[in-house]
């Protein structure tokens, strides 16, 4: 959960304060500018967690084509190459 919504603008003069405190209170900071999100500053446990997600779906997404391989027999190299148009 995002505790502090901050603008660009105001992180660049604050920036110390705000790393401190996602340092010492492990608080997410969502950083806005023009009101859309256009970075966050996060504890590094959570950018870990965020990373072994997504490297446990990246190996999800291998074992459902690893699966898929195995049902159809994959496709051939000359398939490709006149689906790609070469």
């Amino acid at each position: 959960m995002v505790r502090d919504k901050v603008f660009l603008s105001e992180a660049r003069r604050h920036l110390d304060q705000l790393v401190e405190q996602v340092r010492s209170e492990g608080h997410r900071i969502l950083l806005e500018n023009g009101g859309k999100p256009v970075a966050a500053l996060v504890p590094p446990s959570d950018l870990r967690a965020i990373e072994w997600l997504e490297d446990w779906l990246d190996g999800q997404d291998a074992l459902d084509v690893l699966a898929d391989y195995r049902e159809t027999g994959g496709v051939r190299w000359e398939d490709i190459k006149r689906d790609l148009g070469q």
